[in-house]
């Protein structure tokens, strides 16, 4: 497997170096905007697997997706990522969707189920992990245009004891 993708978007590049020395990191917000195929999911993919991977990084990653089918198509990319990079230490938990290294997670949410023709509001517990003794917490929403405001915020609220957060807006244009 080739990874190209975070040359593509070398800003991940930058980010996993000020990380690494425990900086504050140089922006809050990122907005992925990019074509079906550009690489932007792909690289956030890479780039959540490699904080869990550099051991003086200390944080977790939140992939969130509005419908819970998407969520659990979400796992399973980035289940086949981690296998296809050669990890094998790590957890998995596919009811959870959960995966765990080193004490630090990547936990994929999905907020809305479609049961019988209705819209559910998932209840997920977003504060699964707090930030004691952890520098980093990283929210990446995809395909942020279809999820609402309000659980955005509601989501950045929920997560906390980070020292630094960094939201990640993905979307096609």
């Amino acid at each position: 497997m080739e990874l190209n993708q975070l040359e593509h978007f070398g800003y991940f590049n930058d980010l996993i170096k000020e990380m690494r020395k425990g900086n504050r990191l140089p922006i809050r917000t990122l907005k992925l905007i990019g074509s079906r195929k550009s690489g932007k999911t792909t690289a956030y993919q890479i780039f959540a697997v490699y904080m869990l991977l550099i051991n003086e990084i200390k944080g977790d990653i939140y992939l969130i997706r509005n419908a819970v089918q998407d969520a659990n198509e979400l796992f399973k990319e980035v289940s086949e990522l981690v296998q296809e990079l050669g990890i094998v230490a790590m957890e998995t938990n596919q009811t959870k969707r959960l995966i765990k290294y080193n004490g630090k997670q990547i936990r994929i949410l999905g907020l809305e189920s479609n049961q019988g023709g209705k819209t559910k509001v998932s209840k997920a517990k977003l504060g699964l992990a707090t930030g004691r003794n952890k520098d980093y917490a990283v929210i990446v929403f995809e395909e942020a245009y279809e999820i609402d405001e309000t659980k955005t915020y509601a989501i950045e609220e929920a997560v906390r004891g980070y020292k630094y957060f960094l939201t990640i807006y993905a979307s096609n244009p």
